[in-house]
């Protein structure tokens, strides 16, 4: 049994631990409208899927492609942040499905690779290179609303879902607001999952997101970004570019000296 420790950072439930498999977007997507298409139906699947405790310790069984997998997480709240849960799932009404971004997915997974190995991600988890999560996206396009979760530890799609709702040691229950937010129209992640650091799924809501020009693909990568290079976000890919123009402007500085 792979037993975990669930911790809290300032948006979101953190959890430790290793994975069997990784969901892909489609997979989670479709659990987040699980939830908002019918919050009381999905109450009474967590009720009777996932209530085991032992005071502080959440049992969790998981099933990925036939086979059973066992958790036991370390809460801060145990029982009581679950049942919370299920009792405001249960009065809470319909909201309209969310719709999958790759921009806002690149701009978590930039956050996510901009803390890589990095010691002050659980500390600060939502400034990245002197930006807070609104200054990042509005670099790379517009929204009317913006948010961000942060879930760790859990690489199953549904197990996923069910933390944020519960969000043990969040006494504001933020990312479950997000879940729920009938305003928020679309959501992106950016997703770590290194031998050193616990799986981390970056989550980014917004409402009306559209990029400034073509997103581009950010790869998840082992290495730290380095803050003193040009962001990203100059969204049509120029600005991933920008360290080569920039020593390509240096050359043809130095020739046009030289003439």
């Amino acid at each position: 049994m792979n037993s975990f420790l669930l911790l809290v950072a300032s948006v979101c439930l953190l959890g430790y631990g290793n994975a069997q498999l990784n969901p892909n977007s489609t997979q989670i997507v479709n659990k987040l409208n699980e939830v908002r298409s019918n919050p009381s139906a999905f109450a009474t699947k967590m009720q009777t899927n996932y209530s085991t405790f032992a005071y502080n310790r959440w049992i969790v069984q998981s099933f990925i492609k036939n086979e059973t997998y066992n958790y036991t997480f370390v809460t801060t709240e145990g029982y009581i942040a679950f049942q919370e849960a299920v009792t405001a799932l249960s009065q809470s009404t319909s909201a309209p499905n969310l719709t999958y971004s790759s921009g806002l997915s690149s701009i978590g997974q930039f956050d996510v690779n901009a803390y890589n190995n990095r010691s002050t991600w659980l500390s600060t988890p939502y400034g990245v290179c002197d930006r807070d999560v609104g200054q990042r996206v509005s670099e790379a396009g517009t929204y009317k609303l913006i948010d961000q979760s942060i879930v760790g530890g859990i690489n199953e799609a549904e197990l996923m879902v069910v933390a944020m709702l519960i969000g043990d040691g969040d006494q504001y229950r933020r990312a479950r607001a997000a879940i729920l937010n009938p305003e928020y129209t679309d959501v992106g992640y950016g997703q770590a999952n290194l031998t050193t650091v616990a799986p981390i799924y970056n989550f980014i809501w917004a409402k009306n997101f559209t990029c400034k020009n073509t997103c581009p693909n950010i790869p998840p990568t082992n290495d730290s970004y380095d803050c003193s290079l040009p962001m990203p976000f100059t969204y049509g890919g120029g600005a991933l570019l920008s360290p080569f123009i920039g020593l390509l402007l240096v050359f043809l500085l130095v020739v046009f000296a030289n003439i």
